[in-house]
């Protein structure tokens, strides 16, 4: 199943971390942490930055291990 572009979680989270109202609400928590929609947005970037400077490209595929926390 194809998700179309206005509904995919990088164009929600580009648009709420966007909006001055929203993005230093919370977005996710975790053990008493949170971190709003404007630091997970940056952390997403930061991790698409480093993909691309490690040769990734768009349509390969990634597995990402990350810790259970934030």
């Amino acid at each position: 199943m194809i998700t179309p572009p206005e509904t995919n979680l990088t164009t929600l989270l580009r648009r709420v971390a966007a909006d001055p109202l929203r993005r230093d609400r919370p977005a996710v928590s975790c053990g008493g942490e949170e971190r709003t929609f404007a630091e997970l947005e940056e952390r997403a970037l930061r991790l698409a930055a480093g993909l691309r400077a490690a040769g990734v490209r768009p349509g390969d595929r990634v597995a990402v291990l990350l810790q259970n926390r934030i």
